[in-house]
């Protein structure tokens, strides 16, 4: 019975984002809604789900499960944008089949730019984006920030979990060894 509660207060938590973006979409609000440069202002988010007093998921990349990445993106925008997130829904683990798990398996595999481990919390979702994996056929993005070592700010990146796309580490960072 108390897993039948998470069950219905997840569905309705996950249709109450899917609304929120159904809106933004019908209203005409395709962009993230960011006027200052995109380092400086992050989009309108919605649906923060919040653990242990954190945006969840939330971790560090010398944590498990993670996935072996090797190539790095010459794209100084992927994952850095909106128009360019990080697609993980084709990322294929071992008992990782959930889209947090995946945007999770794929953080666990970062490292900052000296190789220092980071560190991630998701802020919430925004930006809807046309998806033929979603029931609607659009979807929200997650946005994460991300922190190290001797980082000055964190940094922002842009994960899907509805759809498939190549994994690369995103500029700035390298891959976990």
């Amino acid at each position: 019975r108390k897993s039948r509660g998470k069950q219905v207060q997840f569905f309705l938590a996950f249709a109450g984002l899917h609304l929120a973006a159904g809106l933004a979409l019908v209203l005409g609000l395709t962009s993230c809604g960011t006027s200052a440069p995109a380092e400086k202002q992050l989009p309108t988010m919605v649906g923060r789900v919040s653990s242990e007093g954190r945006g969840y998921p939330y971790g560090r990349s010398d944590e498990e499960p993670y996935v072996h990445l090797e190539e790095l993106a010459t794209d100084d925008q992927y994952g850095y944008t909106p128009e360019k997130p990080v697609k993980v829904a084709g990322l294929t683990l071992e008992g990782v089949t959930s889209g947090p798990q995946k945007e999770k398996a794929f953080l666990n595999s970062l490292r900052g730019p000296q190789g220092q481990v980071i560190e991630y919390e998701r802020l919430g979702s925004c930006c809807p984006v046309e998806s033929q994996n979603s029931a609607w056929g659009m979807a929200l993005l997650d946005v994460f920030a991300i922190t190290w070592e001797g980082a000055k700010e964190p940094v922002v990146l842009y994960l899907n979990f509805y759809d498939a796309g190549e994994l690369l580490v995103p500029k700035g960072f390298t891959p976990r060894p």
